[in-house]
């Protein structure tokens, strides 16, 4: 029986050392939370942000993750990028992937939600055209 404790720690050492060493997406992050919880990890995912929030998506993926960073450690482009999304002074998908501490079960003003300590920024790019101006703006009155 000590073999098999042995065996099973071993196996969930090595696949949380793993998934923290290369990048995983976000419904991984999600699906592996409580074996990636307080370890470094890189994910990559798409940006959503409001003028509260900034958290990483996937497509089919029901959760998400939010993102927290000090403004002057990251990169000025990654800020940028960042903040027209959270702006919406660019519609496009932001991917990104980031490298920092996960926390999988950080309390917040609506229940608990998952957080990733952003310490690294390394890749950042908005996906398509950017159009020539943002779709106009619909009242309730116009519908």
């Amino acid at each position: 029986m000590g073999n098999l404790m042995f065996a099973v720690a071993l196996l969930i050492f090595m696949f949380g050392r793993a998934a923290a060493e290369e990048q995983i997406g976000v419904c991984e992050l999600l699906r592996s939370a409580k074996v990636l919880d307080g370890r470094i990890v890189t994910v990559t995912g798409l940006v959503k942000a409001d003028q509260h929030l900034k958290g990483l998506v996937e497509n089919g993926c029901s959760g998400g993750v939010v993102m927290i960073y000090a403004v002057d450690r990251m990169p000025p482009e990654f800020v940028a990028a960042i903040t027209d999304k959270r702006l919406r002074l660019d519609l496009r998908p932001l991917k990104v992937s980031v490298r920092g501490r996960f926390k999988s079960h950080v309390p917040g003003q609506l229940g608990y939600t998952s957080q990733i300590e952003v310490r690294q920024a390394l890749s950042w790019e908005f996906i398509g055209e950017k159009s020539a101006a943002p779709p106009p703006m619909v009242t309730p009155e116009q519908h």
